[in-house]
Formats: structure tokens, sequence, C-alpha cells
């Protein structure tokens, strides 16, 4: 028993504890002081017993000892990382055990864990913001502005500080002992934080004759993501925004971003692209953002209309400076050339010239009148200044009358602006009046050139008409026609109304005109009708007191005027047309002259201007054209260019022939060329054509037939085809780039002919159905390499026939269900009518609008294709399964709707997708993460599912396309590379993957030699022996006698190109004795029996590195073989992403 000694205590009135202190003496056991007076010890007592020991604790279910500590790093970038950033180990070290985070006190709060949401902790910690995540995931973050307060270079500091926390086992909620603590520490290095914004290295398009709704590709100098706000198309004409387009909408692969337009665009007329700071920021942990474009720096300018050469005004423009008009001679003083010439004289200020059939070269006239009256007289590289002022609104500085005078490459001027003066008149001349490359300048109170009398026809041409004098009441026009017969005309003309110094005040009012015009005054005479004024830029006056009208031709009783494709800027001018003239054939555009001259171009050209005076003058149908000419060939009606008529005030938009074997029966063929063409006819018989044109208003009269002729039956094959495609099948029919190189030769005219939707040309876009022809100068290169490979192959009296059903971005999902108001399921259906007959062959290639589809794309071909699903017979509308088995889009047609179901189709293939960006793999981008564009995964399972496929007892009529990998993607832009379609730039590009195209239709048709394949292979310890039965194996660095890549540049660059082992590209394949020779890694390893090998995996464009690979031609190196291609014979072998099925490894050793 345990006693204790107690004391009264008699000021306290109780019993108080007794205990010895660290001196022995009794003291209270209540407040330690020391016993003393009037304390006794009155008793001993039994104390209580104490307390029973703490039970010892349960078991702890989760015994893993957790480190103490958790080491975060500052990366030399800025980022902050941890070697292992989980607080709960993964895999946790108890089998079958999945913890999650419990609890958790930090700073003497508890913090838990909900199970319903997940959530993280958050902490903030000095400029850290700790996250502790529900799976025990520990992140570290700050904002790169607090950067200078990082923990020096191998500094530690702590963070946070975890006093104690528990884990709870996910599925069966039993909670751990309470672990820790833990403490989160950081340490420093040395930084070297990127600051710097991304930079633009190039947009495109750029330029002028860009298709509109052309998706444009900003090209940065580094690698980029979606920022926040938006990109604008601007109209730089218009000064106003066509349309915005969010950050988010647009597509971000490496260093490009491409941002496709939605609202239509204008022809002719120039756009800009701009953006808004941080529109996009580059990828590094500071997410730099971009600056702010707010200007017209990156501009094109939209294709012009079909009627238009797209090439006469910038011809015209450069006149702008003096440049190809005037003289080209040093000049010779009067007095010298006049000495000893018969028929010239010289009396004070005037010249006068009477003898004939004189060549006038190189005379400076300056100061003097000069009168001619002499025949077939030639001025030419000639001076003239203005010297005196007119008198009686008659005077004229030169004077050129006579019979058929010339006057070319001249120079007047009037220095001081004098008055009154006509610069260059034919009044007094007879037949033919003509004046060309002449630069007439600074004129006042008159025209600058004036036409002749009655009876005479004036032509002008290629003539710079710059800066009027304004005088008050004057009135002014730049040309005059006069009493010009029909037929006059004005072509290549630079009218600018610059104002000089002394010019009437603004306001002040003058008759100013500064366009061309045949004088109200003279309507009663013989001119007024059958003036022709075309392919001219006219710019109105600059100062505010320029007054009346810009055209004044012809009277309401005048007919046959021509206006056409005239580019004007009114500037000051209040109205374009007099109100009393009459303009038949009309066709203006405006344009920006200020823009232009900034640019050293044309800019800024806008949609067509309609006709002035409708309400007096209202459009009609297009006037009866001429009787076209026609010869015969075998089997098909060719005929001459035939004369544009008169639009009667609405743009013809196209023409049509019928013809006939016996002037009544009549069949009609819609949208043909007038310039040149044929159609093929059946059978023997005369033939009879017409034509007619057809504009907004409707169609114009037939026109007379043309001659007889008796056309021979067709004695070759006719061939009917159709390709689908997007972009890289539709770039084939667009116009060559400016810089690609000269076009090849069409090796014959009317044997091949396109039927397709103009893609040169905005939306609704025009039907064109034409046979090639060589004096087409609208084709394009890769247009003639494509027919020139089907004229190689055929028959010298085979015809072709190719339906082109191909859109930008055109995939099944939107082709198949009606999904792009621009381009539905009906623009086949167009296509097939427009035909001569049905296809035997439809060839398709839409796999990379379509390769999210994965490994069900087969499925989808079979579905929309064939019109069946695993053989069975199916109807629209029908679900589209995505891999999972859901539905991933519907579609309301299938093809067997348009062409028989029966119809040879063969799969394209996935012809080649080269990366945008660096890979260490074909489906790895280096540093990790998803995405690798157009060398993705996906891709490399819709091949695998067309395998699988054409495997199968499924494929009904449909064919295993070829995969062409063998050819240029893109072009190069500044330093980095652009474009990811078929280079158009080099004939290595779109010419070559066009004729590689027609190869291979052909060979869907049978008619020549299959692509070669892998058909042998010889598995060994120390290599992998590859053979071709199709031929030699080769590739076109050595074709071209040209060096191999170097693998000293970079691993992956071998002698065959686009191998792998085991997911990674090969590093040593070589061409030997027409085989290839396939090592492992260098070649001091062996192949062990897991090896697994393919070849062009992916996109199958054998490229890592980008823009390097492209620029080193990578492409060269994909093994190939000859097998009589036309051009170099070359066709790439056909990619095997299943080889080691075909060719299994036969190996049985196990070490390397």
């Amino acid at each position: 028993m345990t006693r204790k000694l107690e004391i009264w205590v008699e000021s306290a009135g109780a019993w108080r504890d007794l205990k010895l202190n660290a001196a022995g003496e009794p003291v209270y056991v209540s407040n330690g002081a020391q016993v003393g007076a009037g304390m006794r010890i009155t008793r001993v007592s039994d104390a209580a017993p104490p307390p029973p020991p703490d039970p010892e604790p349960a078991p702890d279910p989760f015994p893993y000892t957790f480190p103490s500590e958790m080491e975060f790093s500052v990366m030399a970038s800025g980022t902050i990382d941890a070697v292992v950033n989980r607080l709960i180990p993964f895999p946790f070290p108890q089998a079958g055990v999945f913890p999650r985070m419990y609890d958790m006190t930090v700073g003497g709060t508890v913090y838990t864990f909900a199970t319903g949401d997940q959530g993280a902790q958050v902490f903030t910690s000095g400029i850290y913001t700790v996250s502790i995540g529900f799976w025990g995931f520990v992140q570290v973050l700050y904002d790169a502005a607090d950067a200078a307060q990082l923990p020096a270079n191998g500094a530690s500091t702590t963070i946070l500080t975890i006093t104690q926390f528990r884990i709870a086992d996910s599925v069966t909620g039993v909670v751990s002992a309470q672990k820790g603590p833990l403490v989160l520490k950081i340490t420093g290095n040395t930084l070297s934080i990127d600051t710097t914004p991304p930079t633009i290295i190039s947009v495109s398009p750029s330029g002028t004759g860009v298709t509109a709704g052309t998706p444009i590709t900003i090209t940065a100098s580094e690698a980029v993501q979606a920022g926040a706000g938006n990109f604008t198309i601007h109209d730089v004409v218009a000064g106003t925004t066509l349309e915005t387009i969010a950050a988010a909408a647009a597509e971000y692969v490496g260093n490009q971003i491409t941002v496709t337009p939605t609202l239509p665009q204008a022809e002719a007329t120039q756009y800009a692209i701009r953006w808004a700071a941080g529109v996009f920021t580059d990828t590094s942990p500071q997410t730099n953002d971009v600056a702010a474009e707010t200007g017209n720096t990156w501009v094109w300018t939209t294709s012009s209309a079909p009627v238009s050469t797209g090439i006469w005004y910038d011809d015209v423009f450069v006149h702008h400076d003096g440049t190809g008009v005037g003289p080209r001679v040093a000049s010779t003083p009067v007095a010298t050339w006049a000495s000893g010439q018969s028929g010239v004289s010289v009396s004070g200020t005037q010249v006068t010239i009477t003898g004939g059939g004189k060549t006038i070269t190189g005379v400076d006239f300056g100061g003097l009148k000069v009168v001619n009256s002499g025949a077939n007289n030639i001025f030419e590289d000639c001076i003239g200044v203005v010297s005196t002022n007119g008198q009686g609104g008659n005077g004229r500085q030169w004077s050129i009358g006579g019979s058929n005078p010339i006057v070319r490459y001249c120079r007047i001027t009037n220095p001081n602006r004098l008055s009154g003066v006509v610069m260059l008149a034919f009044h007094d001349a007879s037949g033919t009046a003509t004046e060309h490359n002449n630069d007439l300048r600074d004129w006042a109170g008159q025209d600058p050139l004036k036409g002749p009398n009655a009876g005479v026809v004036l032509v002008s041409r290629d003539s710079l008409f710059k800066g009027c004098h304004l005088t008050s009441g004057a009135h002014i026009d730049t040309i005059d026609f006069r009493l010009s017969e029909p037929g006059s005309s004005v072509r290549g003309a630079l009218i600018i109304g610059d104002k000089t110094a002394t010019s009437v005040t603004p306001g002040s009012g003058t008759g100013f005109n500064n366009a061309v015009r045949q004088a109200p005054s003279d309507f009663g005479g013989a001119g007024g009708a059958g003036l022709i004024v075309e392919q001219s830029i006219m710019v109105g006056h600059d100062d505010a007191g320029a007054q009346s009208f810009f055209l004044s031709i012809g009277d309401g009783g005048k007919a046959g005027n021509v206006f056409y494709d005239v580019l004007v800027d009114l500037r000051q001018h209040p109205n374009l047309l007099h109100t009393s003239a009459r303009i038949d054939d009309w066709y203006v555009r405006p344009f920006d002259y200020a823009a232009s001259l900034a640019a050293g171009q044309v800019v800024g050209i806008g949609a067509p201007i309609p006709y002035p005076n409708l309400a007096g003058q209202p459009a009609q149908v297009p006037a009866t054209m001429a009787a076209p000419v026609i010869s015969a060939a075998p089997g098909a009606i060719a005929w001459a260019a035939n004369a544009r008529p008169l639009n009667m005030r609405s743009l013809i938009t196209r023409y049509d022939l019928r013809w006939s074997t016996d002037g009544t029966n009549w069949t009609t063929v819609q949208d043909v060329s007038r310039t040149a063409g044929n159609i093929p006819v059946t059978a023997a018989s005369n033939y009879r054509i017409q034509f007619r044109a057809v504009n907004g208003i409707g169609a114009g009269a037939w026109s007379a037939s043309s001659n007889q002729i008796n056309v021979a039956a067709p004695s070759g094959t006719h061939r009917i085809m159709v390709l689908y495609g997007q972009s890289e099948i539709e770039h084939i029919l667009l116009a060559d780039d400016a810089a690609a190189p000269p076009k090849p030769t069409l090796s014959a005219s009317n044997k091949v002919k396109f039927v397709y939707h103009d893609p040169r040309v905005g939306d609704p876009r025009p039907l064109i159905s034409k046979w090639l022809t060589t004096s087409d100068g609208s084709l394009s290169s890769s247009m003639i390499a494509f027919a020139n490979t089907l004229m190689s192959i055929g028959g010298p009296s085979d015809t072709w026939e190719i339906g082109w059903i191909t859109y930008t971005g055109m995939g099944w999902s939107t082709y198949f269900n009606d999904g792009s108001p621009k381009f539905p399921f009906s623009t086949g259906a167009a296509i097939k009518a427009a035909m001569s007959g049905l296809p035997t062959l439809q060839y398709q290639s839409w796999l990379s609008a379509n390769r999210n589809l994965d490994t069900a794309y087969a499925r989808a071909f079979e579905n929309l294709w064939l019109g069946k699903d695993n053989g069975t017979p199916i109807s629209a509308p029908h679900n589209v399964k995505s891999k999972s088995g859901g539905t991933s889009f519907t579609v309301n047609h299938l093809a067997p709707e348009q062409f028989s179901p029966a119809t040879a189709i063969p799969v394209l293939g996935q012809h080649k997708f080269d990366i945008r960006q660096d890979n260490d793999s074909y489906d790895t981008p280096t540093g990790g993460g998803a995405g690798t564009d157009y060398t993705s995964a996906n891709i490399h399972g819709c091949r695998q599912a067309v395998d699988t496929f054409f495997a199968g007892a499924n494929v009904g009529p449909s064919l295993r396309g070829m995969e062409l990998s063998s050819f240029l993607i893109g072009y190069p832009s500044g330093t980095g590379w652009t474009d990811a379609h078929p280079g158009r730039k080099s004939a290595d590009g779109g010419r070559r993957f066009a004729g590689h195209i027609a190869y291979a239709m052909c060979e869907g048709l049978g008619l020549v030699t299959a692509q070669p394949g892998i058909t042998s292979v010889t598995w060994a310890d120390a290599k992998v022996t590859i053979s071709a039965a199709a031929g030699a194996i080769t590739n076109v660095f050595a074709a071209r006698s040209e060096s191999q890549l170097n693998p000293a540049t970079f691993p992956h660059y071998t002698q065959a190109m686009g191998f792998y082992i085991n997911g990674q590209p090969a590093q040593r394949a070589e061409l030997v004795g027409g085989n290839i020779e396939l090592y492992y890694g260098d070649g001091t390893q062996k192949f062990i029996n897991t090896d697994t090998i393919m070849f062009l995996p992916g996109g199958a464009g054998a490229s890592l590195k980008y823009p390097e690979d492209m620029q080193n031609a990578v492409w060269k190196g994909v093994p190939c073989v000859n097998i009589g291609v036309p051009g170099d014979g070359l066709m790439n072998l056909r990619p095997m992403i299943n080889f080691n099925a075909l060719f299994p490894n036969t190996l049985s050793n196990t070490v390397r």
C-alpha cells in the first residue's frame, strides 16, 4: 500500500501534501513553499492508486516509413521539379493497397481530403504556391516575376513543414497512423530563364493572286501555344475588320500557327492579318507573349476575277516612276538633227516637218512647237517642253498630222505649267494615229493627248500621264478621243492626277476630268461609238478643287464603247461616269493608289464596281459572239480563240457551245474555254458549233454557226476516272507559285480533260470542264505533269477524262453529310453530270482529314464507299463508328448514291505527311507529350486498319492503292520551312507528286507496274538483308549522283531512310548490291529474337528533325526502285508497318 504524509495548514484551513525539495526540505506540494510556523504534522494517510499504463497502440495498417524530407530543385529554365514528386509512392510497397491522402496538419491546422471532390490542398509560402493532391502529388509553383527571390545556386530553403499526416486505403477506407513530420525543401540553381517572346519569321500567303479563304500560316521563331485574345483579318481597302478568330480556334504545331478564315473574302482585295498581344505565347514556363500586330505588316491580295490576267496591272504600274516610258537614248540638239534633213525647217520656236517616211530618233525639241504633216513618220525617244501659252484653246505643242503617224518613247513636259496647251495632238492626222510608251507630265488648262478628226483611228498604249495643273474654270481631259473612229483604243495607260504647287486652291471649282473623254459636245459627230479603254490604271486628282466626271465617252445613242478591266482610285472626284455617257462593256475595280506606291506594286484591289448608270441603261445579256472557227481531230472538234463579246454591263460568268450534225438538233456543252479548246465526239460525222456568253442577266444569243468539218471516229480508248481529295490533291489545280521554275510543256493538246470546281476563285466555285491544250496559259505545272504522265502511259490515240472532287480540309464527316455549305455532297453529282460517262475508277485520298478514326478508318471506308458494314449492305443515314465502338459521326449519304458500288475504288493510302516539329520517333515529339501533327499515332492506326481490311474478305471492288513518299513537302521560309503540302516552288514537290498520283491511278486500272514492295527478308544476328523482287533498291540521291545523307549530321541519317527497330529510328541502313542491309544500332551489337522492324510508320515521311530534314532533302533518301515511272523512273518502296507479321523474326539468340 502506498502512504503519504500530509500537513495541516492553519492559514488555509486544509490538509496539504508534503514532499521533499532538491535540498531535502519538506515543501508544500501545492506551491513549493517551505514548511514553517503555523504548520504541524497531524496524520499519515493512504495515497490514491496510480493510473493504469496507456494501452499499447493498434498496429499501423500502413507500416511504410515515409521520408522526412521531399527535395525540389530549381531547373536552369526556372521551372521547379523533383526526382520524386509524390508524397505517397506509386506503386505503394504493400501489394493490393492503393492509398490516398486522408488528412494533414500544417501550422497547427488539420486539413482533410474529401473523397467526393478529390481536390488538392493549396498553401502559400513566400513566393511559392504548394499544391498537395488527393493522391499525394506535390507541385510547387511561383510567379516568374519573383525569380530573383529563388535560392542561390546550391542553397536550400524550407518552403513547407507538414507536422503530421495520415493516409487511407482508397478501397476499404482504413486510415493509417500519424506519419511525419515531412519537410518540403527547394534547392536553387543558376538560371537561364527564357524571357524572349516569340517573333514572326514569316506569314503566308503573301503577294497577289491568292485564293480567297486560303488558310494563313504564321511561322514563329520558336515553338508556340495558344494564348488569350483574337486574331483579326482586316480589309486594308475598306479599313474594316472582316473577321475575328479566337486564339483557341487556331491550330498550333511546333512553331507554326494556322488561322483558317471562315467568312467569304472579296476578289482582288488586299487583306492583312493582325493579332492582340499574347494571342499566342512560347512554350517556356514563363509563357512569353507575342507582341501585338496592329498594322498592315502581313498582307496579301486575293485573286482577281477570272476574266483578268492578274498580271497586266503590275506591268502598267511600273510606269509610275518613269520606268518603261520616255527616251531610251541620249538626246541630240534639234539643230544638229535638222541640218541636212529634207522636208524639215526650223523657224523661231517652231519645227515644221513635211517630209515623209522618217524615223526621228532622240531629238531634243525642248521649247519648240512641232508641226508634222509628213506621211508615215515615226517620232521616238524625243524630248518636248511646253514653252508658250496656247491661244484660243487650240495651242498644240506637238501637232502630229500626216498619215499613220507614230510617237513612241518620247517625253513632253510643262515645267512652268503654261496653260491652254495640248501636249500631243493628232487633230490633222489621217489613217491610224499611234502613240505608246510616252511620258507626258504637268499639263495645264488643256489635254496632254487629243485624238484626231473623224475618219481616223487612235491607238494609245503603255503611256504615263502624270501631274495636272488645275486652273479655275478650265476643263481638262487626260485623253480626249475627240472624233476618233470606232475601234480606237487606249490600253495600258497609267493616268495619275497629282496636283502641282500652283494648282487651283480647293473648292474653287474646275471642269477637271483626269481620265478619258469623248466630249459631250462631240456626241453628235462621228465619235463616241466603239471606243475601247482596256487594262489601264486611272488615278483621280488629289486636289479637292477637282470636279466633274471621271469618264465621259459616248451617249445614249452611241453603242459599243468598252471600259473593261480598268483600275481606278477616284481620290477627289465625286463621280465616275458622266450621266449622258454609255458603256456597253464594263469591268472596273477600285484600288488603293497610296498603298500601291508604298508597296511598289498594285495592292488594295476591290470588288468590281457596278455600272453607275444602270437606271438609265440597264444591264442586258451579253452581245452575240462571232461565229467560231473549228478544225477536226480524230474523235474531237477543236476551235480557235473567239473574241470576247460585249458584256452589256454585267460580267460574263461562262461560255457555252453547242454542236450539231444537221443544223437542227443541237447538244449543249456548258462552261468551255473561249480562247481555245476541244470536245470529244463519239461518232464520225459532219459537225458545226455555235458559241454564246452568259452573264448575271442570262445567256446571250447563239452565234452564227462555224464552218462545217468532218470528224473521224475516235480510234483510241477513252478512260474516265474520278479523284477525291482535300488540299494536297486540290493544290494540283492551283496556279504556280511565283517562285516556281518554268512550266513543263504539255505533251499534246486535246488528250486529257479535267472536270472540276475551280479552286482559284471564291465560293461558290464555278464548274470547269475543259480539254487541256498547249495554248492554255492557265494550266499549272502540276496539271501538266499529271496529264503528261497519263499520256505517256496510254496509247497515242487514247484520251483521258478526270473528275476532281476536291476541297481544302474536306473529309468524310462533312462531304457525306452535306456538312459544308461550300462543298456539299451535291457537288459530286455536278461533277458526274458534267462528265461524258461513268468512271471506271474512283481514287480516294482523304486520310488526313479522317485520321481521328484511327483503327476504325477501314470500317468507315467500307461503310461510306462500298455501302456495307462487315459485308452487310447498309443505307443512309448511317452512324459511322469510332474505334471505341461509339458514334464518331453521322452521314446522310453514301458514295453508291452517285457512282456504282461496283466501280473500282483504290485507297491511295497515307501518302507522305512530314513532321512540323522535332520528333524522337515517328509518334513521339521531342520532349515527350502527344499530338505529333501529321506523324501522330492515329495515322499509324488508320494504316493498320487498311492493312487488316485488305487482308480480309470484304474488300469488294476496292483496291489497295499506292502509298507515296518520294516527293518534297513545303518550301524554305527564311531560315525555316513552311507549308504541309507538296511544294509548288520546286519541280520535286507538286509536279512530282502530281505525276505520281497519275501513275497511281493508272496502277489502279492495271496499266502499269505495281508499286514495288519488300518481298524478301533474311534475318541474321549481324544484319537483316531486305530485297525487292521489282528490282534493285536505290534512292533519289543515288539516281541523281548526289551525296548521300551524312550520319554525322543526325543519327537517323542513313542510305535507306525510314526504318525503325523496336520503335526507334534505325542508325545504320545501307544500300548494298541492290539490297538494304539493316544493322542494330551502329552495327556493333546483334539482333535478338524479340526485335521488331517497321518501314515508314506514322506519316511515312522518314523525317525527325524540323526543319533540318526538309532542308537536307531527307525524302531523297527513301528507298526506291526504278519501275519506269514517267520522269526519273523511281517509285518508293511501299511502307510496311506490319513488317514482322509478313517477315517474322527467325532468330533464336537472346543476347546482344
